[in-house]
């Protein structure tokens, strides 16, 4: 027995040690935080409110890049006024050691839509239909979207051109699931001069049988360029409009 111990220990003692893995890189993510800017009639920021569910060791940092972008005022009948508008910024996250995260400021846009995803139509899913359909929304000065004056405005199909006639009944099934989800969607308010306005803003619906390597990207849709700004619905007013997007601080 001591022989068989011996060898098994002198066996243990020659084999080759496992070298030391190396560290795994840290994988940064993405994430968005949102506030509300009070905008000076000059197009500076007076004042942030910092969303509730901002993480606390991430409320200065959101409160320092709303502070320094810059707006062209909101205006009412041509009158810079002060005004409240919805802003979201993304934040990139690192893990470090001991639980510890490094944040860096991406960027910065105007807050836009809180959306329930559609659901997505049988028929166009199991043919590997993808589309995109661009709503006009009518935001009434709650938040909430008016159904009866919202409108699709376009349809792309990845397949079949939309005004062929397979291609209708496809575009009219993507349409009524996003106007359908729509109804119950809540857009940040706008708000000029103290009160809160009535919009409209256009915003796209993707539908992608087959996500591509990026986010946003549906193999067979052609990348589309932003679409107008979301404006007052009442003539006289204009909202405030964001010029400049921040990079920075770190923590």
């Amino acid at each position: 027995m001591r022989h068989l111990l011996l060898l098994a220990a002198m066996l243990c003692a020659a084999a080759p040690q496992a070298a030391p893995q190396a560290p795994v890189p840290a994988v940064p993510v993405m994430r968005s935080f949102a506030a509300h800017a009070h905008v000076s009639e000059d197009g500076t920021v007076a004042s942030v409110d910092v969303a509730p569910e901002v993480p606390a060791p991430l409320v200065d940092i959101v409160r320092q890049a709303v502070a320094s972008l810059g707006f062209q005022p909101a205006t009412v009948d041509g009158v810079p006024a002060a005004s409240r508008t919805a802003v979201v910024v993304q934040i990139e996250l690192t893990p470090g050691e001991a639980g510890t995260l490094a944040a860096r400021v991406v960027g910065a846009e105007r807050a836009q839509v809180r959306m329930t995803p559609p659901r997505y139509p049988r028929e166009a899913l199991v043919a590997a239909i993808s589309g995109r359909v661009i709503l006009e929304l009518a935001v009434l000065p709650d938040g909430r979207v008016d159904p009866a004056r919202s409108r699709v405005s376009e349809v792309e199909l990845s397949r079949y051109g939309a005004a062929s006639r397979r291609g209708r009944v496809y575009a009219q099934q993507l349409s009524e699931a996003s106007l359908q989800a729509a109804a119950d969607w809540v857009v940040q308010v706008e708000e000029v001069a103290g009160v809160a306005q009535p919009t409209h803003i256009e915003t796209p619906v993707l539908f992608c049988a087959a996500m591509g390597k990026t986010p946003g990207d549906c193999p067979g849709l052609e990348p589309r360029a932003p679409g107008q700004p979301r404006r007052a619905a009442d003539p006289r007013v204009r909202l405030a409009q964001l010029q400049a997007s921040p990079a920075g601080p770190d923590a």
